[in-house]
C-alpha cells in the first residue's frame, strides 16, 4: 500500500512458486488430461472449467452456468475445433500448442511458469518416453513438489511452515504467531481407544472425543498419553523454530490473560522471559532497559516495560547484498512460440532417402513405410510420423501416400490390407536348421499363411524368387500346410506368385 516506505518488503513462498498453482498451467494440464481421456466425463468438465476460468476470468459459478451445464455432452465447438488440429502432435509440441491457445489471456507473470512446465516435459521425455499418458501419471505424483527455482540470495522474506523449515538454517527468523496451544481443545480431536473394562471391552476399538472429562472415565490412560504426546509435539515445534536462525530471532506472542498456568506457547515464553535468571549464564551484554521492572509480575531487566519487548544479546548490523553481488537477471516479459511445422528442421544425419534420380532411395523409404502398416488405414499415420520427424515434406508425404494407396488398393492385393489376417511385419523367424529368416510380411488366417516380399525396383527379376521359396519352405516346416508366397513389385503394380 505504501511502496515508498523504507519498511516495504518482498515476500516469497514455495507454495506460490509451485507450477501447479499457476492457473495457466492448470488450464493446459486439464486440456492434456482431456486429450488423453476424451470419453471421461470428469476430464471433459475439468477441461471446460479450467480453460474458460483462465481465458474469461469468470467466477466459478458463472463458468458452470455459461459453459459446463450447457455443454454436458461435448466440448464447446470453438474449443473442440481448436483442439482437433493439434491432437497428433508429439507431447512437447502438443503442450506448446495448448499454451499458444491461451496466450491472449496470459500475463507477464505466467511466462516463467509456462517455460518451467515445458522444461519439465522436455526433461521427462529425455529420461523416459514422450508419452502423454505416462507424463500425466508422473505429473500427478510430483505436481506438489515441482516449483520455480528461487535463488538463495534473493532479497525477499521466505514464508514457510515450521515443518518445512526442519534441517534448514537462516540468518534471521521471524515467528509472528507464537500462540498455539500445547493441549488439543476439547471436542476437536478423536482418540481411537480399546476399552479394557467389561462390558465395554467387547466393543473393540471405539472413537472418543478428546475432552477434559476423560480422566473421570475408563479412558483416563489414553487421555493422559495423548496429552503428553501433544505437549511434546508442540514443544518440538518451538524447538525447531528457535534453532533455525544463525543471527537473529524475532518472536511475537500475546500477553497471557492469566499467568498461573502454562497452557500455550505464549504462556511458556512469558514465564521464561519474565524470569530474572534468564541472562545469568551468558557473557553477552543484554540490550534493553537496565532497571528493575516489578509491576505486572515482570522481574527481568531485559524487558522494555512500556512496549513489553524482551531483548537479549547484541544486535549486530548485517551486511546487505549490493547490486554488484546480485546475479545477472533476465526478465521474460512474454512467452512466444513458433508453429511446429514452421521451425528450422535439423537432422543428425543426411536423409539419404532420395537420390538424384529419385528412384532407389525413395524405394527404401517406401519399403520402411509398408513394413510398418497392417491395414490400409495405417498408411496415413505412418507417413505423418515421418512428416513430424522431418524425414518428409508435406509435398513428399502426399506424393508417397497417393502412390502407395493406389498400389495397396490393387484388386489382387487389397484383401491383404483389410484386417482379415494376423500380420507379422519383418518378424525374425528361427528355421529348424538354426538359421534366421526375416520376411517382409507374413499374414496368418485360419486356413492359410501368406508370405509377401516387397520390391520397389523398376523391373521384375527372377533372382528374388528363390528367397521367397525359402521363406515358404521354412514356414511350411513349422507345421503350416497351406503357405503361399508372393513377390509384390509395388511401383510396377505387379504381383508374382512363387
Amino acid at each position: 500500500e505504501n511502496p515508498d516506505s523504507k519498511y516495504n518488503f518482498d515476500f516469497i513462498s514455495n507454495e506460490a512458486l509451485l507450477l501447479n498453482n499457476s492457473s495457466c498451467v492448470k488450464a493446459v494440464v486439464a486440456l492434456l488430461l482431456y486429450i488423453n481421456s476424451p470419453h471421461e466425463k470428469t476430464m471433459q468438465v475439468r477441461a471446460i472449467y479450467e480453460y474458460y476460468r483462465f481465458t474469461t476470468k469468470m467466477s466459478a459459478s458463472d463458468i458452470f452456468d455459461n459453459y459446463v451445464q450447457q455443454h454436458a455432452d461435448k466440448l464447446p465447438d470453438d474449443l473442440e475445433q481448436k483442439l482437433s488440429s493439434i491432437l497428433s502432435l508429439p507431447l512437447y509440441e502438443l503442450a506448446e500448442a495448448l499454451f499458444d491457445l491461451v496466450k491472449d489471456s496470459t500475463a507477464s507473470t505466467d511466462t516463467v511458469y509456462i517455460q518451467a512446465f515445458l522444461d519439465l516435459i522436455n526433461e521427462y521425455s529425455a529420461r523416459k518416453t514422450a508419452d502423454l499418458n505416462g507424463f500425466l501419471m508422473w505429473w500427478n505424483e510430483v505436481k506438489e513438489k515441482k516449483s520455480l527455482f528461487s535463488p538463495d540470495n534473493q532479497n525477499a522474506i521466505q514464508l514457510m511452515t515450521i515443518h518445512k523449515s526442519k534441517g534448514l538454517q537462516f540468518g534471521a527468523v521471524i515467528l509472528p504467531f507464537a500462540n498455539w496451544d500445547f493441549e488439543p481443545r476439547s471436542g476437536q480431536d478423536i482418540l481411537w481407544c480399546k476399552p479394557q473394562v467389561a462390558p465395554f471391552n467387547d466393543l473393540g476399538v471405539v472413537p472418543v472425543l478428546y475432552s477434559k472429562r476423560l480422566p473421570a472415565t475408563i479412558f483416563k490412560q489414553e487421555y493422559l498419553e495423548e496429552k503428553l504426546y501433544s505437549y511434546i509435539d508442540n514443544l518440538n515445534l518451538l524447538y525447531v523454530t528457535f534453532t533455525r536462525p544463525k543471527h537473529r530471532l524475532i518472536v511475537t506472542a500475546p500477553k497471557p490473560k492469566k499467568i498461573d498456568a502454562i497452557k500455550s506457547v505464549s504462556d511458556l515464553l512469558w514465564h521464561s522471559v519474565s524470569s530474572p535468571l534468564l541472562g545469568e549464564t551468558s557473557d553477552d551484554e543484554p540490550v534493553g532497559y537496565k532497571k528493575e521492572i516489578e509491576n505486572e509480575g515482570i522481574k527481568n531487566e531485559n524487558i522494555e516495560k512500556e512496549k513489553l519487548i524482551f531483548n537479549y544479546g547484541k544486535a549486530k548490523k548485517m551486511e546487505q547484498t549490493t547490486e554488484e553481488d546480485k546475479e545477472d537477471e533476465v526478465t521474460l516479459t512474454n512467452w512466444q512460440s513458433t508453429p511446429f511445422r514452421n521451425r528450422l528442421k535439423m537432422r543428425l544425419s543426411g536423409i539419404g532417402y532420395f537420390s538424384d534420380d529419385g528412384t532407389r532411395d525413395c524405394g527404401t523409404l517406401m519399403h520402411e513405410i509398408v513394413s510398418e502398416i497392417c491395414t490400409l488405414d495405417d498408411l496415413d499415420s505412418a507417413l505423418e510420423k515421418r512428416l513430424l520427424s522431418g524425414e518428409l515434406t508435406s509435398t513428399e508425404k502426399l506424393d508417397i501416400y497417393q502412390e502407395l494407396h493406389k498400389a495397396l488398393s490393387l484388386p489382387q492385393v487389397k484383401d491383404w490390407y483389410l484386417g482379415n489376417y494376423t500380420v507379422l511385419n519383418e518378424q525374425q523367424v528361427l528355421h529348424p536348421s538354426m538359421n534366421f529368416i526375416r520376411p517382409d510380411r507374413v499374414m496368418i488366417s485360419d486356413d492359410e499363411v501368406v508370405v509377401i516380399d516387397y520390391k520397389f525396383g523398376e523391373s521384375i527379376e527372377s533372382k528374388y524368387v528363390k528367397q521367397v521359396e525359402r521363406y515358404v519352405k521354412s514356414i511350411h516346416d513349422m507345421g503350416y500346410t497351406n503357405v503361399q508366397g508372393y513377390l509384390f513389385y509395388v511401383k510396377l503394380h505387379k504381383v508374382v506368385k512363387v
